[in-house]
């Protein structure tokens, strides 16, 4: 017979993929060893609130399972899942109620006014899409109204018409859809009208964070240290130059026209797969962009969590393609001597150096403050990935085009 018990999440090595917020977690553990398991194969545990692994009910065997679990907390810690504990979903509906009416106080001010604290983002399941997106369906509380654009601005314009009260509850009711054309007839998707909401307060010195319509708190000791390790990492500087980002620009337009400019020698592989044995349908995008020192541009314009935590995402799969197969390798040079314009890579090519370019909202510089926290955490998880595999990871901010 056997039980399971519920342990905290930083205890194992859990190697399955995880999503950049956890409501469950599963993945196996070679580092632990317990009496049921065989020497040579990995130990299976899962769970959401903590994780859950399989125990005996023989008394001795038991206890010696539970010193070694013992063991394991002491003496090891995962910082990649450390998030999974450290921002926690919200269950308690006391604070969840004050936390949405000081959601419903933002949503009846104007943006100056809520600063930082409110922002507009893209839902995760339009990120790929965005870039074609021409027109916005957007309807609250039965009134619907078209956008070229969703931004915090148009969000609480269209949020100052409704009746004071109910504006959180037209939004969590509401949903915004988006179209690849400008009468709206070709549909690309839509999710409820909260979801491209992100918002960040404070209560009692606790701090929240409000992503995909759902609370979270996070520890403060925790946050502090997400801003430190980002501050760290803003820290690298090379003489790269990004073009700044003019109004009306897409992000395939602003990578076409970045590469037109021959001072930049910057060299537009947007949307340009790389085919292997992996990856032999669409084949995966190295970068958006290469620098002139072979470096591997990633471009992102973005106000939130969710097309940062993929973007992020995107160049650690391009380094793990490049790195582990030499056919995406050869792939890579082929791209690059079709549309690099002269430019070239060595036969024994392999990237070096990761960089974000990324256009916030208003084209602010990227710092501890203007990132919302879910944005951090997958910065931080990305740079320690592609730092172990040696690649240097700098972050540049891209500025909108004075007009």
């Amino acid at each position: 017979m056997e039980h399971w018990l519920g342990l905290h999440t930083a205890a194992f090595d859990v190697s399955d993929a995880y999503a950049d917020i956890v409501g469950g977690a599963g993945g196996k553990s070679e580092n632990l060893q317990l009496t049921h398991t065989r020497p040579d194969r990995p130990v299976p545990v899962d769970g959401g609130v903590g994780l859950r692994i399989r125990l005996p009910t023989d008394p001795a065997e038991l206890v010696a399972d539970i010193r070694t679990i013992a063991q394991v907390l002491d003496r090891e810690r995962i910082a990649d899942l450390e998030f999974a504990d450290r921002m926690r979903p919200l269950q308690d509906t006391d604070t969840v109620a004050r936390l949405d009416d000081d959601l419903e106080v933002m949503l009846s001010s104007n943006a100056n006014e809520v600063g930082h604290r409110l922002s507009s983002v893209v839902p995760i399941e339009l990120a790929d899409a965005i870039d074609d997106v021409r027109a916005f369906k957007v309807r609250l509380n039965g009134v619907s109204g078209r956008e070229t654009e969703v931004t915090a601005d148009n969000l609480l314009n269209r949020a100052h018409i409704l009746r004071a009260g109910t504006r959180l509850q037209a939004f969590r009711e509401g949903r915004i859809s988006a179209y690849a054309d400008d009468g709206g007839s070709h549909l690309l998707g839509g999710t409820k009208a909260i979801e491209w909401l992100e918002a960040v307060t404070t209560i009692d010195d606790r701090h929240f964070a409000l992503v995909d319509g759902h609370w979270y708190e996070i520890d403060t000791d925790y946050q502090e240290r997400l801003r430190r390790t980002v501050s760290e990492l803003l820290e690298v500087r090379s003489d790269l130059v990004l073009p700044d980002w003019r109004a009306g620009q897409s992000e395939r337009t602003y990578n076409e026209d970045a590469a037109l400019d021959p001072d930049l020698r910057l060299v537009c592989l947007d949307r340009k797969g790389v085919q292997d044995e992996f990856h032999t349908k669409w084949g995966f995008e190295a970068c958006d962009l290469l620098g002139p020192d072979n470096e591997l541009i990633h471009v992102k314009k973005a106000s939130g969590s969710s097309p940062l935590s993929h973007l992020f995402m995107q160049a650690c799969v391009a380094i793990q393609g490049l790195e582990g197969s030499a056919q995406a390798r050869t792939r890579f040079r082929e791209l690059v001597r079709q549309h690099g314009r002269g430019h070239e890579l060595p036969p024994d090519f392999k990237p070096a150096k990761i960089v974000f370019g990324i256009l916030l909202k208003a084209g602010e510089e990227i710092t501890p403050r203007t990132l919302f926290p879910f944005s951090q955490v997958a910065l931080i998880q990305a740079a320690r990935l592609l730092q172990s595999a040696r690649i240097e990871v700098e972050v540049r901010s891209i500025h909108l085009a004075k007009t």
